[in-house]
């Protein structure tokens, strides 16, 4: 028996070609004004991925395709390289790697890699500076005051890469010279630092004009898993597509948790207390602040039960090698299980190795125990506490669902969450089970 697996899955088994049709009929169109940005929103484990990936797969399907980058957000967040800036090297090797493959002249191949070559040059430039120069002293640059302060710091085992209220703190009365050596240098390492990007973003819009655009093509970026990056490397991301990549003849599929990216960009910005005010206040609106990206904003619509119904089915399908005795659960992970395909995926893959361990591949009402059991742990945290501690809980929590009266069971647990009250009504029910056999589904799913 197999499980499971997590990857995005290229079969529309949650119907979503509708939507997929409707945005690429959108991205086709003729009169289609660029740049634009489109905010495909979902939470984790909604299908984000996998709708992204079929309308990549409908949009290269073409005759004339576009060009293509799929930019996986959070395994570039994990490098040593900004986000930002792996992003837009991204870019530049999607072109080197695409572009060659339209031209036919030797020439004009030879020079796009020039070109490109000089895209990454000014964007590991902006990097030196950044990372080595903003805030290191020129020794040299600085006699005669380097050798007496600089022996100095040395003598306190400092390194030359300081913060300006340190150097203050050690250089004593030299500190005022030292300040201005610094303020100077980082005067210049930004002005690099700003003219380098600049420089970047007018020779990559002078090539998509040229290249891309006047051959009646458009880059197409996917941008997958941004909620998944830290607060400041997905704001990073997002602020690149608007500063550097906001060109003609681009086209960004930005796939997010929407509520995630909110909360990144408050803790981005945090309120503050504004004078004469005696409650802290918001300095940066998420919502409008993702608008002033985002143009084209699609959340995904929630799935409805057929949906969900058809979704198992098709996971528990007999020639995946599935027991018939697994597909006979289905109807209690319907009821219990969130809308979300990776959330049914982890509830499958759990009981189908708990079946396995008990042995019970033929008995449909062990399992169908087993699969209670299961959604409760996965799904109802503070429910699946109490049982730890005590199993016979259970069967309150079940005369609970059933609307009999019990202190055992909070009155709110039940009414928050509808779904478990479902779950504990279904049958077979726990009040059934003999108490060592109810201890023992607990035992083992633990």
């Amino acid at each position: 028996m197999t499980t499971w697996s997590d990857h995005p899955s290229a079969d529309d088994s949650l119907d979503r070609a509708r939507l997929v049709d409707a945005i690429h009929d959108m991205l086709k169109a003729p009169g289609l004004a660029t740049p634009l940005v489109v905010g495909l929103y979902g939470g984790w484990g909604t299908g984000k991925t996998s709708v992204m990936g079929m309308l990549r797969d409908k949009l290269t399907a073409q005759p004339q395709p576009p060009l293509t980058l799929w930019f996986d957000a959070w395994k570039y967040a994990r490098s040593e390289s900004a986000l930002w800036r792996a992003l837009l090297l991204e870019v530049v090797e999607a072109l080197g790697r695409q572009l060659p493959e339209r031209m036919e002249r030797e020439e004009d191949k030879q020079a796009l890699e020039v070109e490109l070559e000089l895209l990454r040059a000014t964007l590991y430039r902006s990097q030196t500076v950044t990372d080595t120069g903003d805030l290191q002293v020129n020794w040299q640059a600085a006699v005669p005051l380097a050798v007496g302060l600089g022996l100095r710091l040395a003598s306190f085992g400092v390194s030359e890469k300081l913060g300006l209220h340190n150097l203050v703190n050690k250089a004593g009365k030299d500190a005022e010279q030292a300040m201005k050596v610094l303020e100077r240098r980082q005067i210049v390492s930004f002005r690099e630092h700003i003219q380098s990007l600049e420089q970047f973003q007018k020779t990559l819009d002078g090539l998509i004009e040229r290249e891309v655009r006047k051959r009646g093509l458009t880059l197409h970026v996917f941008i997958d898993d941004l909620d998944r990056c830290l607060p400041e490397e997905a704001l990073g991301a997002l602020e690149a597509v608007k500063l550097f990549l906001d060109l003609k003849g681009c086209v960004f599929i930005l796939g997010m948790d929407r509520d995630v990216v909110e909360r990144a960009i408050r803790t981005r910005f945090p309120p503050i207390m504004e004078p004469g005010s005696d409650k802290p206040v918001s300095r940066v609106d998420p919502r409008q602040y993702l608008d002033k990206i985002i143009q084209l904003p699609v959340t995904l619509p929630p799935l409805s039960s057929a949906q969900i119904f058809n979704y198992l089915s098709d996971l528990l399908r007999p020639e995946r090698g599935f027991p018939p005795v697994l597909a006979g659960c289905s109807g209690l992970i319907k009821a219990a299980a969130p809308p979300n395909p990776r959330t049914l995926k982890r509830v499958l893959n759990v009981l189908a190795l708990l079946l396995r361990l008990d042995g019970v591949m033929a008995d449909a009402e062990r399992a169908r125990l087993l699969a209670k059991v299961v959604l409760i742990q996965v799904l109802f945290d503070d429910a699946w506490r109490r049982v730890v501690e005590e199993p016979a809980w259970l069967l309150q929590l079940e005369k609970a669902a059933k609307g009999e009266q019990t202190p055992h069971v909070p009155p709110d647990l039940l009414k928050d969450q509808p779904s478990l009250k479902a779950l504990m009504r279904e049958a077979p029910l726990f009040s059934a089970v003999p108490g060592d056999r109810l201890e023992g589904l607990i035992a083992q799913t633990r």
